[in-house]
């Protein structure tokens, strides 16, 4: 979510519009990923209960402490003036919490909040209840297709 930051602010700001549709379906696609690895966990964890220890739950905080405390954000963002590092780390911590939360365990970084309120709109959840001008918005969604409808026989 941290690298998506630069692209939701050129949107923000009106610029680079058609990459931000694209960040916005890798995003959306990044929410799925995270979404899938949690639900795969919880199942192990229910299904395998001998791994469920407080060994275990303590690796998975470690391992987000390591992630989030990295200095990614300082070096990414060195030098750009016109996004706020600190908001960027802390809206990681808060991404990180909803995380493990979703994962069934404690928050453990102090942003209980969303620090960067403005990005809510290019979040994955929100990206489907966008209110448009029918005439004027493109389909910002995927579809199903099937055999007869991709043309793969085609090529």
């Amino acid at each position: 979510t941290n690298g998506f930051v630069p692209f939701y602010y050129l949107n923000r700001n009106h610029l680079m519009l058609g990459t931000g549709k694209i960040i916005n379906f890798i995003n959306k696609d990044e929410a799925q990923h995270s979404y899938s690895q949690i639900q795969i966990l919880k199942k192990l964890m229910a299904d395998y209960p001998e791994l469920n220890t407080p060994e275990f739950t303590q690796k998975i905080y470690d391992f987000f402490l390591d992630v989030v405390q990295k200095d990614l954000v300082d070096s990414i963002y060195e030098g750009i003036t016109d996004i706020d590092v600190i908001e960027v780390k802390m809206y990681v911590e808060w991404r990180a919490n909803m995380l493990l939360a979703n994962m069934g365990l404690d928050k453990i970084f102090p942003t209980q909040r969303n620090p960067m309120r403005w990005i809510s709109v290019f979040d994955p959840e929100m990206i489907n209840n966008r209110k448009g001008d029918f005439f004027e918005e493109k389909l910002n969604n995927y579809s199903r297709t099937s055999a007869e409808k991709n043309g793969f026989d085609d090529l």
